[in-house]
C-alpha cells in the first residue's frame, strides 16, 4: 500500500478497480469508502499520485457490498475496462462533505502508521472492516497482521496530519 503524498491528501481514496465487467466498458470496483456515495455526473481519478487521470463517472449500479459497475466517459470496450484493472479511484476532498469536529473518513484512514501508545510501531492500516459493534482496523507490518477494535478503549488518538494512529492494544491482541 502506498502513503498518500501531498497531492493526494487532497483527495480520498475510495475504490479499487477489481476486474471488466462484459464486454462494453463497464468497471467492477472495490469500493472502500462506505459513508462517500458516488453518482452519474461525479469526477473521480485513476492511477496514483499526479499520474491519476480525471474521468467523469458515466453511470453507477450497486452489486453485493462492498462492490460496484461503474462506466466512466470514454471507457467502452472490454479491452479499454481491461487496462483499468487494479487502478485506485480517488475523489476530490473538496467535492465531498464537510464533516464536523474530529471526525474523519474511513478511507483517510488506510495507509496510516499504527504504534502503540509506547511507542511501538504495529505497521500500517491496510484494511477497515465494518462490523455491527465497532469498525476493525487490519494492520499490517514487521510482526505480521493485528486487528484491532475501533473502540475509545483501544483507538487513543488518530492524527490525520501526521498520519498515525495511536493505539492501546488489549491483552493479547500483539504479541
Amino acid at each position: 500500500m502506498t502513503r498518500a503524498v501531498d497531492g493526494e491528501r487532497r483527495r480520498l481514496r475510495v475504490g479499487r478497480v477489481v476486474r471488466p465487467h462484459g464486454v462494453r466498458g463497464l468497471l467492477k470496483v472495490k469500493w472502500i469508502a462506505p459513508e462517500v456515495s458516488l453518482a452519474a455526473g461525479t469526477t473521480v481519478y485513476l492511477g496514483e499520485g499526479a499520474d491519476a487521470e480525471p474521468l467523469r463517472v458515466a453511470a453507477v449500479s450497486a452489486l453485493k457490498p462492498p462492490f460496484l459497475l461503474v462506466t466512466v466517459d470514454g471507457c467502452t470496450t472490454v479491452e479499454g475496462a481491461e487496462a483499468l484493472r487494479g487502478s485506485t479511484l480517488w475523489m476530490a476532498k473538496a467535492a465531498l462533505p464537510e464533516l464536523e469536529g474530529d471526525a474523519y473518513y474511513v478511507a483517510d484512514l488506510l495507509g496510516m502508521r499504527v504504534e502503540s501508545a509506547d511507542g511501538e510501531p504495529l505497521g500500517e492500516v491496510v484494511e477497515v472492516i465494518e462490523t455491527g459493534a465497532a469498525d476493525v482496523y487490519v494492520v499490517r507490518g514487521d510482526g505480521g497482521e493485528v486487528l484491532l477494535p475501533a473502540t475509545r478503549e483501544v483507538v487513543r488518538r488518530v492524527d490525520l496530519a501526521a498520519r498515525l494512529i495511536v493505539v492501546v492494544p488489549l491483552p493479547g491482541m500483539v504479541e
